[in-house]
């Protein structure tokens, strides 16, 4: 069962991460295609 429980904990830690860089990237809001294609000015 330690085996089971490593590897869900590393899987929650992968996805943690990956919604931490998608926040970064994307920030808290909703995702709209309209916005996305858009740049931002600096």
């Amino acid at each position: 069962m330690k085996f089971i429980e490593a590897i869900k904990n590393r899987w929650k830690h992968f996805l943690n991460k990956l919604g931490e860089e998608n926040k970064k990237t994307f920030g808290d809001a909703p995702l709209d295609c309209c916005s996305l294609n858009q740049k931002q000015n600096h």
